[in-house]
Formats: structure tokens, C-alpha cells, sequence
């Protein structure tokens, strides 16, 4: 799978908006909800969602880039996120 061909590493992150739900799954850190949820970005052009609480991290899982989504999937997270193609 393509987001498995090395480790990420977040060398970018979106502006912080107010915290929205757990980003983790099935594996919430309950300690890290409330504050403030922002988008981290590899070199290589996947996401991933954090929350944030004090000292508290919650990282969801890594996304392949949104530019390889299809245009539908593209207008739909720039409803939710302020994200334009």
C-alpha cells in the first residue's frame, strides 16, 4: 500500500481550529480532547488529524494526499475543512 513505502514525518501543520471529535478510531486519548485539533502534513503529501490538550496528543491515522482524491471527495473536505483543490 502506498502509505506504508516509508515513515512519515509531519513537516507541516494546519492552522488550529476548536476541537471536533476523536481522530484516533477505536483508540481514543480522552486525555487530549476539548482544546484544539489541527492537520499534520509529510513531505510526501499525506495527513493526518492530532488533537491536542495541554500536554495530552491524540494522532489519527496517516491519509494518502487529498490531491489524489476524486473532484466529489475533493468538494466534500473542503465543506468540512476550508480546503479548496
Amino acid at each position: 500500500m502506498w502509505l506504508d513505502e516509508h515513515v512519515h514525518r509531519p513537516v507541516s501543520q494546519s492552522d488550529d481550529r476548536c476541537y471536533f471529535g476523536c481522530v484516533a478510531g477505536d483508540h481514543c486519548e480522552p486525555a487530549a480532547h476539548g482544546n484544539i485539533e489541527y492537520t499534520e502534513y509529510c513531505s510526501c503529501g499525506a495527513w493526518r488529524r492530532v488533537n491536542e490538550n495541554r500536554f495530552c496528543r491524540e494522532y489519527g491515522p496517516w491519509h494518502a494526499p487529498r490531491r489524489t482524491l476524486p473532484p466529489a471527495a475533493q468538494v466534500e473536505m473542503a465543506d468540512l475543512e476550508g480546503w479548496a483543490p
